[in-house]
């Protein structure tokens, strides 16, 4: 497999995402696979900042622990970074000398060729696809696409000094060019996963989103505002957390399917929101972005933290659906099916993201378009025969629903409990009606649930259990485990609850050790699974607020096991 691996640092301002994001692009269009993650303090300017891109010719959503090149923009994050570069990697950076490091004058080359120090971005780009032999056609496309909205002056510039440092890095970098030729013609898109799960929601039928910006959420509002003259949707940027989900309840209560996204600290401000969609029936989707808690922790380092929060959020006790995507192609259908769900069974749906998915890179296949059915799931108002029953007492716990002002028929709502035409009630009888009522609905939005269970997993003797967002990580850490000789399978857990359960997890002959990996001190999704009868044989857990590295996996999965033999019959007990 031909794979390199840079990074990109600098200080926050020096425009490393822009580097990244143009070398993505221009990479794809190379017909390589590629994927790249954004690590960035939480500030404006300064700090420690970089991208980190790996293009592969085999599909990648996964980053090494070592790197093939590190490109230095600034020199106190040099010393940060070289401890990640491989042992016979290149280093290039402004003005410095050392074993293996290329001084490259970004800066110089910006004022010189450009004019201006800011173009010193554009040097780092044309120095990077001069080193990977990246055809600089596809580099300047890229460039003029980027920014000629600004203006045709700037695109020029832009070129002009990524075209002399290409030059440059070609004639005095020898250590590279790399394999990047170009492989393979490859129709595919590269975006991130909040690009992703914006583009699903317009596909599933969304016409209004509210949201008070909040990392890692806050692409979703801003792609669906930038393009809502395309779309009609309407986004409103409301004035806290607590406005945006009320908002959300009254649109979706009108009939407008609505989204709104926040992090773990907006939602706790929408909690109450939560309660009334669910006492009222109203559909709404909820993006609900992780990130290092508790409080502000690190607002811009990921986590699988909110697990617990999201399965037991609100007061009462009501249905939900929980879903985690693990990369951007799955974000789109995912995001398609919640807006269904929701609808279909009047429950809140809780998208649970986190700042690895929202903000990388990803290579992303096109998306089949022509299968996406948005259904209606009002009722008709000639079918309704006398005072309407928005909350009918039915077996499945599935009544009709009307759009308010739309018929001649009264939509009556109440948050406190009520009748089944809506009117407040204290009566115990009916109380106990409307509770089973709503949770006779669990027992089909159960059904609607999948998990993928690969063939052969009764032979295997390690199943490594993820979700979300560590699907492509544990993926590519399998296939290394195979080589070593370790029969192992991975089940990336997308839909998460209502939980579905593989049956092979529950037999008590089952040949198989389960090990669950997640970003989280406490392992929650394990818990979850052992609190439904499932043996875990050990947790890898990791919560310093930056994603799994392949390597680190394959590390961890080998340690645990040479310490307790999975042929063993030996079944450790993780106290955690």
């Amino acid at each position: 497999m031909a794979k390199t691996s840079i990074i990109i640092c600098g200080q926050a301002g020096q425009g490393i995402q822009t580097v990244c994001n143009i070398l993505a692009k221009a990479i794809l269009r190379s017909g390589y696979y590629v994927f790249a993650w954004q690590d960035f303090q939480s500030r404006i300017r300064g700090g420690e900042s970089s991208s980190r891109l790996v293009l592969s010719d085999m599909p990648v959503e996964s980053l090494p622990e070592k790197y093939d090149i590190l490109v230095s923009l600034d020199k106190s994050n040099t010393s940060v970074y070289l401890p990640f570069l491989k042992k016979d990697g290149i280093a290039v950076a402004e003005d410095e000398t050392g074993e293996n490091i290329l001084a490259v004058p970004f800066q110089k080359t910006a004022v010189e060729i450009g004019g201006n120090k800011i173009y010193a971005n554009a040097s780092a780009i044309g120095t990077i696809a001069g080193i990977i032999n990246l055809g600089f056609e596809r580099i300047e496309t890229v460039l003029r696409e980027e920014f000629t909205r600004k203006s045709n002056e700037i695109a020029d510039k832009n070129v002009l000094v990524a075209k002399y440092s290409y030059d440059w890095a070609v004639k005095n970098s020898k250590k590279y060019p790399t394999e990047t030729k170009g492989l393979k013609n490859l129709n595919m898109k590269v975006m991130t996963g909040n690009e992703s799960l914006a583009l699903g929601a317009i596909a599933g039928g969304c016409k209004f989103m509210s949201a008070y910006p909040m990392t890692p959420s806050t692409g979703i509002i801003t792609y669906l505002s930038e393009t809502s003259h395309k779309t009609g949707i309407l986004t409103e940027q409301a004035e806290d957390e607590i406005s945006a989900i009320n908002m959300v309840i009254g649109a979706s209560y009108a009939g407008v399917r609505s989204l709104t996204a926040t992090s773990g600290g907006g939602f706790c401000l929408m909690v109450e929101g939560l309660s009334l969609a669910a006492m009222t029936e109203t559909p709404v989707v909820i993006v609900l972005g992780q990130r290092p808690g508790p409080a502000t922790g690190l607002p811009t380092r990921t986590e699988q933290g909110e697990l617990n929060f999201a399965l037991n959020a609100a007061h009462g006790e009501f249905p939900r659906f929980i879903f985690a995507p693990s990369n951007a192609y799955d974000a789109f259908n995912i995001m398609i099916k919640a807006f269904e769900m929701s609808q279909k069974y009047r429950v809140p749906v809780i998208i649970l993201t986190d700042q690895y998915l929202a903000d990388s890179y990803w290579t992303v296949k096109n998306f089949n378009i022509d299968k996406v059915e948005i259904k209606d799931y009002f009722s008709n108002p000639n079918d309704i025969a006398g005072e309407f029953k928005k909350y009918s007492i039915t077996d499945d716990g599935l009544s009709p629903r009307l759009k308010p002002g739309e018929s001649e028929n009264l939509v009556v709502d109440d948050s406190d409990e009520h009748d089944q035409y809506g009117h407040i009630t204290e009566n115990n009888t009916i109380r106990k009606l409307m509770v089973e009522k709503r949770w006779n609905k669990n027992c089909l939005m159960a059904e609607e649930m999948n998990v993928s269970v690969p063939d052969g997993i009764e032979d295997s003797e390690l199943v490594l259990v993820s979700w979300g967002s560590n699907g492509g990580i544990v993926s590519y850490a399998v296939d290394v485990l195979l080589e070593k000789g370790i029969r192992a399978k991975n089940i990336n857990y997308t839909e998460i609850w209502p939980l579905k359960i593989p049956k092979e997890f529950l037999d008590k002959n089952r040949k198989f050790k389960i090990v669950v990996i997640e970003n989280n001190f406490t392992g929650q999704f394990a818990r979850l699974l052992e609190s439904e009868g499932v043996k875990i044989y050990g947790k890898i857990l990791k919560y310093d607020g930056l994603p799994f590295t392949e390597d680190e996996v394959i590390e961890e999965v080998l340690k645990y096991t040479s310490v307790h033999p999975l042929n063993s019959s030996f079944t450790p007990i993780d106290g955690r």
